[in-house]
């Protein structure tokens, strides 16, 4: 294991997990998943994603534009993802 993994690349502050929101802005729709599970620099506040929550982001992302919703809120760590839509 790499000892570095754990300070931010960015400004060498000490890296922690916590929990951010993540927004998608695709013009003609708006995205927030809140609850991001990420690593967060202590001192910067920095944020990396691993390459699952990723990948679920991404997923969440291309179900909202194949279903045209202008407005989707989604808690990404919740059992059920809780969702709050609208077509406005």
């Amino acid at each position: 294991m790499n000892p570095l993994v754990n300070f931010c690349a960015l400004c060498g502050g000490q890296k922690v997990f916590g929990y951010t929101t993540t927004t998608v802005d695709l013009g003609s729709s708006l995205i927030v998943i809140r609850q991001v599970p990420a690593q967060i620099c202590e001192l910067c506040g920095e944020e990396w994603l691993d390459h699952q929550t990723a990948q679920r982001i991404e997923c969440l992302v291309q179900e909202a534009q194949a279903q045209q919703r202008q407005v989707e809120i989604v808690a990404l760590t919740s059992q059920r993802s809780s969702r709050l839509q609208a077509n406005l």
